[in-house]
């Protein structure tokens, strides 16, 4: 539920300031922020304003004319753009393998490479003492409020609490198909093929369909383009079929999805939530997006780019899993297997989940200290010899287009990325 707090001078604190909350500063201007560690205050006056842990967050003010204000307080780097940053370099890179990790690691964060990220989160896993503390702290994962966790949500740095129930909105108004067995349809650039069988044609099946052809489809592409900063190509296919029992919950190869009925629940004829069959699918057209542009990658970072495209911070047995495993620093190693290609275990997915937040937590956290490197076409190598370091930054800064360029890719202002 969104709240607003009300400034009425002197020194106050706001400790539990979530996404969408709005705060009224009535009677004067803000003359200017600083931060104590992740703590941002604003003077107002001859007073403060702080709020705890909102570095690198986006706050709404309303000012005394009642006008609104949404800004991101701190670098703007904030934890979607590590991981959007980290994606164009699967996209782009000639490497392979570890090398093609090391890369992307280089090019969104501090880090000095992918095993470096797994010993900082480890140490860091242990160096916490308990579960909630490393997901907190480190993570940015806030298991005790409605944000599922999403890459595009307030728990990672994004404007607005994303539940279960708005990560993929319901855009129009319900369409039956025609053809329940047999259809295909365009959504954005995408062609999507749904097949059932006669055994799938029951009411849950159908209502399954009627999701995929009204908002599952067109809202798991939209989330996924927006998440990772990439775009289907024109031309490309999807194809969807239903499975009436199987023991997974949707199984994807190459550009081809499979969805299990069995695992599906409706409440009733006005529900087409479900228990979340459509963020099944959206995980996996994930995994067509990771075939058709990213590459092959441990089990871990497949599945828990799969997770972050939803999140997974309500979800009870996946919530479950990353309490065992923040609770656990050789857990957590072992689930972070960089040799790992094939497991379907539930920790894999929990922990890549995590391993994503907490590099995007991190890699934000830190940009104020660490020069991160401007991503550019030239840059990529077929090696992992390069330095990426600051002189590269320097030299773009000693030309006009290259200033701007550096000036301006980590705005603060970065509430249209999250509209």
């Amino acid at each position: 539920m969104v709240k607003t707090y009300t400034y009425t001078g002197g020194n106050e604190i706001i400790s539990d300031y979530n996404g969408g909350d709005i705060i009224e500063i009535p009677v004067t201007k803000i003359s200017g922020y600083t931060f104590n560690g992740n703590d941002l205050i604003f003077k107002i006056g001859k007073g403060t304003l702080t709020l705890t842990d909102m570095k690198g967050r986006s706050i709404t003010i309303k000012n005394s004319l009642g006008k609104r204000t949404t800004k991101v307080y701190g670098t703007g780097y904030t934890g979607q753009e590590v991981i959007k940053r980290l994606v164009a370099v699967w996209t782009k890179t000639k490497l392979t393998g570890i090398a093609k990790l090391d890369e992307s690691i280089k090019l969104c964060s501090h880090f000095k490479g992918i095993q470096d990220v797994i010993n900082h989160m480890v140490a860091d896993c242990r160096q916490a003492g308990d579960a909630d503390t490393f997901l907190k702290k480190y993570c940015g994962i806030i298991l005790d409020n409605k944000d599922t966790g999403a890459i595009t949500g307030w728990n990672a740095g994004g404007l607005r609490i994303k539940t279960g129930r708005n990560i993929i909105p319901k855009t129009t108004t319900l369409e039956h198909l025609d053809d329940y067995k047999q259809a295909s349809f365009v959504r954005g650039n995408v062609t999507i093929n749904i097949s059932s069988t006669d055994d799938t044609l029951t009411a849950k099946g159908k209502k399954v369909l009627d999701g995929l052809y009204n908002w599952w489809a067109e809202g798991a592409i939209k989330l996924i383009e927006k998440s990772y900063g990439i775009e289907f190509k024109s031309g490309e296919v999807i194809n969807v079929y239903l499975i009436p029992r199987a023991n997974y919950w949707g199984k994807t190869l190459g550009n081809s999805v499979r969805i299990n009925l069995g695992y599906t629940r409706f409440k009733s004829d006005d529900d087409y939530q479900g228990n979340g069959v459509y963020r099944a699918i959206t995980h996996e057209f994930t995994h067509v997006a990771q075939n058709l542009y990213m590459g092959r990658f441990p089990q871990f970072l497949k599945e828990g780019l799969s997770e972050l495209t939803c999140g997974i911070e309500d979800r009870k047995i996946k919530k479950s899993y990353m309490k065992k495993l923040a609770g656990d620093a050789d857990y957590l190693a072992k689930a972070l297997d960089l040799n790992n290609s094939g497991t379907l275990e539930t920790p894999y997915y929990a922990a890549g989940f995590m391993f994503y937040r907490y590099l995007a937590k991190q890699a934000a956290d830190a940009y104020d200290n660490q020069s991160i490197n401007v991503l550019n076409d030239d840059f990529f190598t077929n090696t992992c010899t390069v330095d990426y370091s600051q002189d590269i930054r320097d030299s773009l800064a000693d030309t006009e287009l290259g200033k701007n360029f550096v000036d301006n890719v980590f705005a603060d202002n970065l509430a249209s990325q999250f509209a």
